[in-house]
């Protein structure tokens, strides 16, 4: 038997590294994966509430008529107060698009990864209500 191999002492701790920082990369892509589904499910549910609240905007002169109009000033205040009091709102524009019996909202929203230096990403979605009598 002769002295041990010293050649090879040593080469495991790059190798451990290199994995260590790939399950390092992994978990923060899949974090951001979940942040950014999350954020696409947020920015769905701003527009969905915020068209469900504007179609409340009922025109009380229309209902006297017999018909059914939205009130545009009022709806759109709805909206965007809808908009402005949920979590987000300094990375969300809102826009509002009526017909006399309609009204459909556009959201977007901007994401921002938090743990990987990347681009924002720009989040739409749209979402319409129409008011109902009964």
């Amino acid at each position: 038997m002769g002295p041990p191999d010293t050649t090879d002492r040593g080469s495991t701790v790059p190798a451990v590294l290199v994995v260590l920082i790939g399950a390092v990369l992994t978990v923060s892509l899949a974090i951001e994966i979940g942040r950014f589904t999350g954020a696409v499910r947020q920015a769905s549910y701003v527009a969905d509430l915020a068209a469900e609240a504007a179609a409340t905007a009922v025109d009380e002169r229309s209902l006297e008529l017999g018909g059914i109009a939205l009130d545009r000033q009022l709806a759109i205040r709805l909206a965007e107060g809808i908009s402005n009091d949920l979590d987000g709102a300094g990375n969300r524009s809102l826009s509002v698009s009526l017909i006399p019996t309609e009204v459909c909202i556009d959201v977007v929203q901007v994401y921002r990864p938090g743990l990987i230096p990347l681009a924002g990403v720009t989040i739409n979605a749209g979402a319409c209500a129409s008011p109902m009598v009964g």
